[in-house]
């Protein structure tokens, strides 16, 4: 079931930012899936051992992923599981943003596919909606969007812990800090995008990608 709902996902989307389902089917009971192939990179590669990227480079890649996300919220899905490791760099420079495999279309009536299932994503980069089990909308991915830009800024999450929930945890009561109380070379104008981005309450945060997208171009 979730084989199919992430084919019929992202194949509802067609955008050079996100890599594409080209085909999808099933023989003798077996569900396959082409996807475009990416050559590149995760974003995961560049941040080991505590390294940053450098404003003038970060800030278009995070373009390219606002753009990503305005076409997955146009086609009425939201990606639940934005995070470096799904953000691919293409050896021509180009961002391609992976695997839609447990993204849910807004208009699906079914909100999860069980109840125990209710939490995805991985924790470093959930928000707090989604720490809480509740439902999730374009505002979830861009706090997910927000933490990945914090991560990729100063070489460090804003949330560390001893495990996924105490993590968690974190992202649900703590404020996080500035990116440039970590680093004090980040200019005040990116404190203020990753600040309204990592809003608890998601009527705080950007109502669209295309809003954090205008300031990220700014």
């Amino acid at each position: 079931s979730r084989l199919r709902l992430e084919a019929r996902n992202s194949m509802s989307i067609s955008h050079p930012n996100i890599a594409n389902t080209q085909d999808s089917g099933e023989e003798d009971g077996i569900g396959w899936i082409i996807m475009e192939l990416v050559d590149g990179y995760p974003l995961t590669d560049y941040l080991r051992g505590g390294t940053r990227i450098e404003p003038e480079y970060l800030l278009p890649i995070l373009v390219q992923v606002a753009m990503a996300l305005g076409a997955a919220a146009r086609a009425g899905v939201v990606h639940r599981d934005i995070k470096p490791g799904n953000i691919m760099l293409t050896s021509d420079g180009k961002v391609k943003v992976m695997d839609f495999g447990i993204a849910r279309a807004l208009t699906d009536s079914q909100a999860t596919m069980t109840q125990t299932n209710a939490v995805v994503g991985t924790a470093q980069y959930l928000s707090p909606e989604q720490a809480r089990g509740e439902t999730v909308d374009e505002r979830s991915d861009l706090y997910s969007t927000g933490v990945v830009l914090f991560e990729l800024l100063t070489g460090r999450p804003p949330f560390k812990g001893d495990s996924a929930v105490a993590v968690a945890y974190q992202h649900v009561e703590q404020i996080p800090p500035t990116p440039s109380s970590i680093l004090s070379d980040i200019p005040d104008s990116l404190d203020r995008v990753v600040l309204k981005a990592l809003a608890k309450n998601r009527d705080d945060r950007y109502s669209s990608a295309t809003a954090m997208l205008s300031d990220l171009q700014r």
